[in-house]
């Protein structure tokens, strides 16, 4: 006796047009997102050979983190540290965004091994779990990512800086959760934002490649 095994489309991939439309939904766009990394992007290049080699991979996020929640917050969208996490929670309450640094995969929906840079906290795992709660309970998320439990949905605002020529591939994606090792078990949505081509492309930043420096959680510190 035969069977035809059930098709799971997760994650679902968005990309060109289709990534548009999916960020319009959140109430996004891809220029904002972009305008974020940049920020990021300058403030690594500000760090030289003196300073210790996880300042620029620090710099990066906390630039591209707090430039994000700036222009999130012209949008309505409030700063939320609870939990010990800095994100960013829509006027609605339906989506929260952290930005974080991604592994390979990052902005390249071909491959499927999407991963965090490094392993996520407690504190990130725990304002996560609404995004299980829904699938555990089998709700469809809505179209503007609002969960039905009125908890936000959490996606992250993945990067990651090209070693060979310092451009900067992105995502934002939500994941189903983040296991017990603080990376996540599964992908829910990928969307796709175009390459961002390096302020400096002659110059490329220390915290380019797999050996750039560390990313805290808030509670970490």
């Amino acid at each position: 006796m035969s069977f035809d095994p059930v098709f799971d489309p997760r994650p679902e991939r968005y990309e060109g047009s289709s990534a548009t439309s999916r960020l319009g939904e959140l109430g996004l766009t891809e220029g904002l997102l972009h305008e974020s990394l940049r920020s990021g992007d300058l403030g690594a290049r500000l760090v030289s050979a003196s300073h210790p080699i996880s300042a620029a991979g620090l710099r990066r996020w906390m630039d591209t983190a707090g430039a994000l929640r700036d222009r999130l917050a012209r949008l309505g969208w409030s700063a939320d540290d609870s939990h010990g996490v800095a994100r960013s929670i829509s006027e609605d309450g339906a989506t929260a965004i952290i930005a974080t640094a991604g592994g390979p995969a990052t902005g390249r929906l071909h491959l499927p091994d999407l991963q965090f840079k490094r392993a996520k906290g407690s504190g990130t795992a725990r304002v996560v779990l609404v995004n299980q709660l829904e699938l555990n309970l089998d709700i469809a998320p809505r179209a503007d990512g609002a969960s039905d439990a009125g908890r936000p949905l959490t996606w992250f605002l993945l990067y990651r800086c090209d070693p060979g020529n310092g451009e900067i591939y992105a995502e934002l994606s939500r994941p189903e959760r983040i296991g017990p090792d603080g990376l996540a078990v599964r992908w829910a949505e990928r969307i796709a934002l175009s390459p961002l081509p390096s302020s400096e492309p002659m110059i490329v930043p220390r915290d380019a490649g797999d050996d750039d420096g560390v990313e805290f959680d808030v509670e970490a510190l």
